[in-house]
């Protein structure tokens, strides 16, 4: 059986489509080349797959307003993805091939060319995506981002090693990639501009709040963008194969993470304040997809159920189920143009929720490729009605016109009386009124459909003196002359947003919307938990009503911020007093006041003896804080060497001397000694904190030996651990044995693969041994033996100068395979196959 590769590209699960950038991000400045037009990037549009095709609905007026057939064939998926000069992407993921559209969804020029043959894997994909002023080609199967000219040609390719499908735009001209490796690479135009590593690997990536966040192995969650590292929230979030985080095209205000298995978090990454939802469906019955963000609300697919599962991010609570028409085992969930828009492609119908729940389904109408209307299916014939029935009244009935009574004519024979018809009453369309819509404009509207305008006020919802809907609601036939109700909001504001900004500030903004002449509406409360840091003192963390509604001018304004923190730890002669007085200073913006006095003799005069408040005890708004610092205590001696020291002898002769010792396991030796120090060996210093870096690790021999049986048969064992039969043949280097460093971080695991059945089974010979990073082998016949040591993984495909690369050779002589391990240096000629192992240290 022939070898496979120790590492692929990793799966994940596919939406069928990114949706449409959001209109705020449009209106920024865009590149060289692009251009905004009057097309309406703010008017409900979205773009959707449908069938064979895709068109482009707006979601308030239920239209579909432009469309593009034969971008697909037999069910294959389309990815789109709307530029920021209103072009579309169109991605196909059966075929890789890449198109775009223009505004009107009509095709322009050729297809991006493939740059590999042959149809790609799910994994190997090509990505577009959109940022404010730029857009890029991502091909994950060639670890490669290229920048798309405002032609539609690819730049030059940049290379992303290990690059993945997972990309985020970065606010302005550049992006964030996911690389294999748990790492994220930045690149910016033509060029990478940075790689960011995480103290644990980074599995997946999102955006909240405008900022990159990765979430690592371990559930830190991370702002990649800020240097050093920001930790956004305080406790560990869901991490590993069942969580999903929301794309780009979903993403918002709040940071969500889902765990399949029924757990939901959200997290405000401005004031770290977090919600556990754990109201979510369970079982094999459902199926949950990455969550998307509009507002408050939250909104998780359930691609069994064919439904979406909406949550209030405001109370912690869910609030409604919303189905999605269709019957397909998937369908695509995403933000567009301010409404949260649920497709199935094959479907006549999707669905649109607004900011405020509200749920529109549009007709998409026939097309090649759709197949089933769930929504509203065919409509069965009523019969026809017999001559004895009596028809039912129309719903809208006009009244009778005015007649002249006459007397009838007497008849002294009785007769059955004539069957008279009724008069056939002119009817016409109500017209349909888009909400929004002043009130004159609708009443025109009304009457030139040949109907009565009747304007009923009704209370706050919309700016005043604009549409909310009418009764009866348009399209509907009635008799000429009925009256249509006009319903207008009344005198109301709109609440403007101010979570996130100072309270006084916040206040300011309130009462100058909302409030009537020389009042005040807001209300100033404290929130009953601590801020989580400096930065949160006086922010506004919650509002009621929320910004963006509308209310009646006067009412009042709940404004909630965090009124207190927690003391920080500042004691210890670790921080300096003066450097963390001006960082409160700075950081609350003078809201809490800070003082340093002298305290005791210290060894790190001028740092942190005590602090009042201590810590942990609240810190008010208007409170002074007193740092108490050490006094100068001794004169300044040279600091000791303590490089090659066990760290154990290195902090005796620290503490010996006066200096404490900072112990940090973050050195990397063959032996676990010290490798650096700070400050430098000799510096003059009073006492003080000497930070020591440390090897954890012990390395030991590895070596290669050949079977006394067979020539060509070799184990690699440590030192003092080969079992008999066996004679030492090729010292390789030094690596660490089983447990003596965490497999996975900066080390891979070599594992022994085992052979026994016949010399013809095994390659040649049995037993026959063969070395690999797998935790298991599809080779016939083969079984893992045992788990030999682990070696240093290659940084940027290197190894150190005074490290060694090995890699396990496969060389086929005739019928037999010989396998062996080797110095990349030193490979053997002519091998069928290389698996690189990693690094192992020169030293002897």
């Amino acid at each position: 059986m022939g070898e496979s590769p120790s590492r692929r590209k990793s799966t994940s699960r596919l939406l069928m489509l990114t949706g449409a950038v959001l209109a705020a991000v449009f209106a920024a400045s865009v590149g060289a080349g692009y251009s905004m037009t009057d097309t309406e990037l703010s008017n409900a549009q979205a773009v959707v797959q449908h069938g064979d095709g895709v068109v482009q609905v707006n979601t308030e007026t239920e239209r579909v307003e432009a469309e593009a057939r034969a971008l697909a064939t037999g069910g294959q998926q389309l990815e789109l993805v709307r530029l920021a000069d209103g072009r579309v992407a169109s991605v196909n993921h059966a075929t890789g091939q890449v198109l775009l559209l223009n505004e009107d969804l009509g095709k322009q020029g050729t297809p991006i060319e493939q740059s590999s043959a042959g149809v790609p894997r799910g994994d190997e994909v090509p990505v577009v995506v959109a940022t404010t002023s730029a857009a890029y080609l991502l091909r994950p199967g060639e670890d490669v981002v290229e920048l798309i000219d405002p032609d539609g040609h690819p730049r030059t390719p940049v290379t992303v090693p290990g690059a993945t499908r997972t990309a985020v735009g970065d606010g302005g001209a550049g992006i964030w990639v996911l690389t294999e490796d748990g790492e994220v690479a930045h690149v910016v135009g033509e060029r990478l501009a940075r790689t960011v590593s995480a103290p644990a690997p980074v599995e997946h990536l999102t955006l909240a709040d405008g900022r990159p966040i990765g979430i690592t192995r371990t559930g830190e969650a991370l702002d990649v963008a800020a240097t050093p590292l920001k930790s956004i929230s305080r406790e560990p979030v869901p991490h590993g194969d069942t969580v999903v985080v929301p794309a780009a095209n979903g993403a918002g205000r709040y940071l969500l993470v889902l765990d399949r298995r029924g757990k939901l978090i959200s997290v405000d990454p401005r004031t770290g304040q977090r919600h556990e939802f754990d109201d979510l469906p369970k079982g094999a019955d459902h199926n949950l997809g990455a969550p998307v963000v509009l507002d408050d609300r939250v909104y998780v697919p359930d691609y069994a159920t064919h439904q979406l599962c909406a949550f209030d991010l405001r109370t912690g609570s869910r609030t409604e189920t919303i189905t999605v028409p269709g019957r397909s085992p998937d369908f695509t969930v995403e933000v567009q143009d301010d409404r949260v828009v649920a497709n199935d492609p094959v479907d006549r119908r999707t669905v649109a929720v607004d900011p405020d729940g509200r749920r529109t389904v549009i007709d998409k109408g026939r097309a090649p490729g759709v197949e089933t209307d769930t929504e509203n299916p065919e409509p069965v014939r009523p019969p026809e009605p017999s001559p004895e029935s009596t028809p039912a009244p129309p719903t809208w009935t006009p009244a009778p016109p005015p007649t002249t009574p006459t007397a009838p004519p007497v008849d002294p024979t009785p007769t059955a009386p004539p069957v008279q018809e009724a008069p056939q009453v002119p009817t016409t369309t109500v017209p349909v009124v888009p909400p929004g819509t002043e009130r004159l404009p609708a009443c025109a509207m009304v009457e030139t459909a040949r109907l009565r305008c009747q304007v009923v006020e009704i209370g706050p919802g919309g700016a005043t003196g604009t549409v909310r809907d009418t009764t009866p609601p348009g399209g509907v036939e009635v008799p000429e002359g009925s009256t249509v109700a006009v319903h207008v909001y009344g005198e109301n504001v709109r609440v403007p947003d101010v979570v996130g900004r100072r309270f006084q500030a916040a206040c300011e903004s309130v009462n100058a919307a909302a409030a009537q002449a020389g009042a005040d509406v807001c209300d100033e409360q404290a929130m009953p938990a601590a801020g989580a840091n400096w930065a949160a003192l006086g922010v506004v963390a919650e509002q009621s009503p929320r910004g963006g509604e509308f209310v009646t001018a006067g009412t009042r304004v709940a404004v909630r911020y965090w009124e207190f923190v927690a003391m920080p730890k500042l004691d210890g002669g670790v921080h300096a007093g003066d450097a963390a007085c001006n960082a409160i200073l700075a950081e609350t913006g003078n809201q809490v006041l800070c003082q340093t006095v002298q305290g005791s003799e210290g060894a790190t005069p001028g740092t942190v003896e005590t602090s009042t408040p201590a810590p942990g005890e609240k810190v008010h708004i208007g409170q002074t804080v007193v740092l108490t610092v050490y006094r100068e205590a001794k004169p300044a001696t040279p600091v000791p060497a303590v490089g090659g020291m066990s760290k154990e002898q290195a902090c005796q002769t620290l503490v010996a001397g006066g200096w404490q010792c900072d112990a940090r396991p973050d050195g990397l030796h063959h032996d676990a000694v010290v490798t650096a120090q700070e400050p430098a060996p000799g510096t003059l210093q009073r006492g003080g904190v000497v930070v020591v870096h440390y090897s954890p690790h012990q390395s030991a021999p590895l070596w290669r030996y050949q079977s006394d049986n067979h020539p060509h048969v070799h184990i690699i064992r440590f030192a003092g651990t080969v079992e008999p039969g066996y004679t030492p043949k090729k010292y390789l280097g030094r690596a660490y044995p089983v447990g003596a460093i965490p497999d996975g971080g900066t080390a891979g695991m070599v594992r022994d693969f085992m052979c026994t059945v016949s010399d013809k089974v095994c390659g040649g010979a049995k037993p026959n041994h063969y070395y690999s990073l797998d935790t298991s082998t599809k080779k016939e016949d083969w079984r893992l033996l045992s788990e030999v040591g682990l070696v240093l993984k290659p940084v940027s495909g290197q190894c150190r100068p005074d490290q060694d690369m090995i890699a396990r050779y496969l060389v086929r002589v005739g019928t037999e395979e010989r396998y062996t391990v080797e110095r990349v240096a030193e490979a053997p000629p002519n091998p069928a196959y290389r698996e690189v192992l990693g690094c192992v240290w020169k030293a002897p």
